[in-house]
């Protein structure tokens, strides 16, 4: 879908957004200074899967494998693909009323480990203060939040490169969240086939990936802050919090580049931070030697809080095991539904089903008191994020007459 502008009203874009629901959307000239937007480019798990060149029933199986173990390469070029003239301020904007202003919420943020050297790559929401400050978002104890920290403790600021606008390989990986010491650029690498184009740009010290539109570099700085809220993935207003402040020293973009714009709330944003750990989920349920076949976390809890796991049951216990499982290998899950392979665990109907026919006794119930949840989750505790997670194992027992439970197919 392409629409033409300039837009006199400022919430026009975020509003036709919006409405296309899961459909691509390309803006045209949206702020009246040339610039074109897309959103929605990555807002269905279909869509990822086909811009990797893999088949969608094996996605989340190709993704987790990668993720555990990415060995891909780089190859050096250097700073040519970009425009001489460098590049100006993003075309960012509001997208609520309640925010705190213009975000960009498609950037992929680099930083180096001072001590081991390795790359970190993952996602941040930026409050932008003028076209040289930005406030960043980072949660505390994930790994751009540890580097910063190291630095800080220091007294030195935190060298980074801030791409916007990533080919499909880059902004995955930079969704998944690696073990420690494991550089989400290998596994874009392995997402493009093994191959990643890297440059230095001037004054930085690492090398990061050039398949982006936008490149800025800058630091972060160690001491100053401002207060920064947005919308989150749940659609709910985030906490105010006093965040970092992102000083810009450079800015590079691709000739006529397209900015990418995720609309907070959105279905883009809850694919992008959701698939990624479904395919987690996935890969450590066939560590346990479960048999897998589909991982949803579901729309409705912001492709984050709740998870359905579709599998075919070969022991009694193997319900209970895949809740515990998913438990551990997303920590910010606070409800596990676990169905047979009969029922599809992305749509609400054939859940609902699931709960209506297959729900006997209270054992089928787990609860867990006083867990840390999700940072997201407005009914967590606000200090320690403490929260009640339960599962419900709705799978069939062994042995059951299954078809006394199943549709019957359309004639």
């Amino acid at each position: 879908m392409q629409v033409q502008g300039p837009f006199g009203d400022p919430f026009e874009v975020p509003r036709r957004i919006m409405e296309a629901g899961t459909k691509p959307i390309l803006f045209t000239n949206p702020f009246g200074d040339g610039r074109n937007v897309v959103s929605n480019a990555f807002a269905t798990r279909e869509r990822l899967a086909f811009c990797l060149n893999v088949a969608d029933a094996e996605f989340l199986r190709f993704l987790g494998r990668l993720s555990a173990n990415p060995s891909g390469k780089y190859e050096g070029v250097d700073m040519d693909s970009f425009d001489k003239k460098g590049g100006g301020a993003l075309p960012a904007f509001q997208y609520y009323r309640s925010d705190a202003g213009k975000y960009v919420t498609s950037s992929v943020v680099l930083a180096e480990d001072p001590d081991s050297r390795f790359v970190n790559m993952s996602v941040h929401r930026m409050l932008v203060l003028n076209h040289r400050r930005f406030a960043i978002r980072m949660v505390e104890g994930r790994h751009l939040h540890r580097i910063f920290t190291k630095n800080k403790e220091s007294g030195k600021d935190t060298p980074v490169a801030i791409l916007v606008g990533c080919m499909p390989h880059v902004l995955i990986a930079s969704c998944c969240q690696l073990e420690w010491g494991m550089s989400e650029m290998r596994l874009a690498s392995a997402l493009a086939d093994g191959k990643l184009s890297v440059a230095e740009p001037p004054g930085l010290g690492f090398s990061v990936p050039t398949d982006t539109e936008y490149l800025l570099t800058g630091e972060i700085s160690r001491d100053e802050t401002v207060p920064e809220k947005q919308v989150d993935v749940l659609g709910i207003t985030d906490a105010e919090r006093a965040q970092p402040v992102v000083h810009i020293a450079a800015s590079h973009q691709k000739q006529d580049p397209i900015y990418h714009a995720i609309m907070p709330g959105g279905f883009e944003h809850r694919v992008l931070m959701g698939v990624p750990r479904a395919a987690a989920i996935w890969s450590s349920l066939e560590k346990r030697g479960i048999d897998v076949r589909d991982v949803s976390l579901t729309p409705g809890s912001g492709g984050w809080l709740h998870c359905v796991i579709s599998m075919r049951k070969k022991g009694a216990t193997e319900g209970k095991d895949a809740v515990l499982t998913a438990l551990l290998a997303h920590s910010s899950v606070k409800g596990v539904i676990v169905v047979d392979e009969d029922v599809d665990p992305n749509t609400y109907e054939s859940i609902d089903f699931a709960l209506a026919t297959r729900l006997r006794s209270k054992g089928q119930l787990m609860t867990f008191e006083g867990l840390r949840g999700s940072t997201l989750d407005p009914s967590a505790d606000r200090h320690s994020y403490a929260t009640l997670k339960w599962g419900l194992d709705l799978t069939l027992e062994m042995g059951e007459e299954k078809n006394r439970f199943k549709k019957e197919p359309p004639p």
